[in-house]
This record gives C-alpha cells, sequence and structure tokens, in this order.
C-alpha cells in the first residue's frame, strides 16, 4: 500500500484497504478469483435448479447473495457490463494501466459521511 493511501486510511480512522472495482476481458488469476462451483441465477433458482448443500460448501451467506443479486438486477437495473469480467480488489494490487471505476471504503456510513459534510 502506498504512503498515500495509508495517509488517507489513517485520517479517516480506518484500518481496512478499500477495493477498486473495474471491468476487463482478461481472466482473473490468483487470490481474487471466486472458489469453483454452481453458478447462481435467478433464472436457475426459479427452475429450483440450485444445489443449496453443495452451494452453501463454497459460500458464507448464500441466500444474502441470492437476495442482493435479484434486488440489484430488479431494483436498480445495472448497465450492461462493458467487458467479460467484473473484478474487485485492493487498491494496492491494482497493475499499471489498471483504473478502478468504483473505490469501496469499508467503514461506518457516518465515519465516511462526517468527512464529506463537515464545515
Amino acid at each position: 500500500m502506498n504512503e498515500t493511501l495509508s495517509e488517507l486510511l489513517e485520517s479517516l480512522g480506518l484500518t481496512e484497504e478499500p477495493y477498486g472495482i473495474f471491468y476487463t476481458d482478461i481472466e482473473p488469476t490468483g487470490d481474487f478469483v471466486p472458489m469453483a462451483g454452481q453458478p447462481l441465477s435467478m433464472e436457475l433458482e426459479r427452475q429450483g435448479k440450485i444445489d443449496f448443500q453443495e452451494v452453501f460448501k463454497n459460500f458464507s451467506c448464500v441466500l444474502g447473495k441470492l437476495w442482493l443479486a435479484r434486488r440489484f438486477f430488479t431494483d436498480i437495473g445495472p448497465r450492461p457490463a462493458p467487458a467479460r469480467f467484473c473484478v474487485f480488489k485492493p487498491i494496492s494490487h491494482f497493475s499499471t494501466g489498471e483504473q478502478p471505476e468504483l473505490v469501496t471504503f469499508f467503514a461506518r456510513g457516518e465515519v465516511l459521511a462526517g468527512h464529506i459534510s463537515g464545515d
């Protein structure tokens, strides 16, 4: 992690590095690849084709993930993905040429809000 990011996290009172999110057509490798397993989708759920016992072996909270996915695609209506893979990884792991579209900080809302709404 670079010094500027460390200073920002320290000033925010955060200890966890933020994650960047970006799209790429290059398949990710290494530590940031999901574990192999049955794919989840609303369509498979509706058809009763999801083996939840198998899925629970690989995910900590499958029902929460299904609920979030359903809400994301029905209520929010995301834009079509501009590339084949959506990658989430710590900012310090970004390579030259990779630029996050979005950065996610793991903090309580009031901590971050206090830094942007203050006098």
